[in-house]
């Protein structure tokens, strides 16, 4: 489960920490990143702090995009109440390799640099998106809720050795298409880690079928369900 959404120039900072967890760390991810030379572990509040420099090279009033990768339901339920912490460094695990999958789903099927006047025409990527991954367990509220978030910069280096702003047209177009490939590769994770299964069921609540772990009931997942949550604003698939 995906969502897309723009971070503009204009807020304070890009950030992707909750108040009740203060500064997040996150790692710089995407083949772009060979581009400026980054590479390891970067805070969010450093990250805000580096986003000016790129004005030069990136004029548009965003500055960046907020891909974030939501676990389902039954999976921030287990995480949550289990006590077995080889099961949930497991669901962690799958879940960054997941976000990192739909990041690299994107690099190579919607990522492209605008040139010509007013971004007319678009040209391919030198090497590809330059992104920062973030891990979180926790909503804005303090509820848990075990997502990622990767903030792609809107820049990157086209295959005319240019520096450019993202085609933002064709990297949405493709967020449901990521999304499902998000969804196939944490199940396919989720099970061949840690033996779980999941079944494609129909909620009882919105009547929409989604690939939930088959030992969830329905009381497990209940007090959850109530819980703000990045899920709310994800595609759901």
């Amino acid at each position: 489960m995906l969502s897309l959404s723009a971070a503009w120039r204009h807020q304070p900072a890009i950030t992707c920490s909750s108040p009740e967890l203060g500064r997040s760390f996150g790692h710089w991810v995407g083949n772009g990143t060979a581009d400026l030379g980054v590479a390891g572990f970067v805070s969010d509040v450093e990250l805000a702090e580096y986003l000016p420099t790129l004005d030069g090279v990136a004029p548009s009033a965003i500055a960046a995009f907020d891909l974030v990768c939501a676990t389902p339901l039954s999976v921030n339920a287990v995480w949550t109440l289990t006590d077995d912490e080889y099961l949930e460094r497991t669901l962690e695990g799958a879940a960054g390799d997941a976000a990192q999958h739909a990041l690299a789903y994107l690099q190579q099927n919607a990522a492209a640099t605008l040139r010509g006047p007013d971004g007319i025409r678009s040209i391919g990527l030198r090497n590809g998106l330059v992104g920062v991954r973030f891990q979180h367990g926790q909503a804005y509220d303090g509820a848990p809720d075990l997502h990622d978030h990767i903030v792609i910069l809107n820049l990157a280096v086209g295959t005319d050795g240019r520096w450019g702003v993202l085609d933002e047209e064709l990297l949405t177009s493709c967020t449901e298409a990521a999304s499902e490939h998000h969804t196939r590769q944490l199940v396919a994770a989720i099970e061949q880690g840690s033996g779980l299964r999941f079944q494609h069921r129909k909620d009882p609540v919105d009547r929409v079928a989604r690939w939930e772990l088959a030992l969830a009931s329905r009381h497990i997942l209940e007090p959850f369900r109530g819980l703000p949550s990045v899920r709310e604003q994800a595609v759901t698939l």
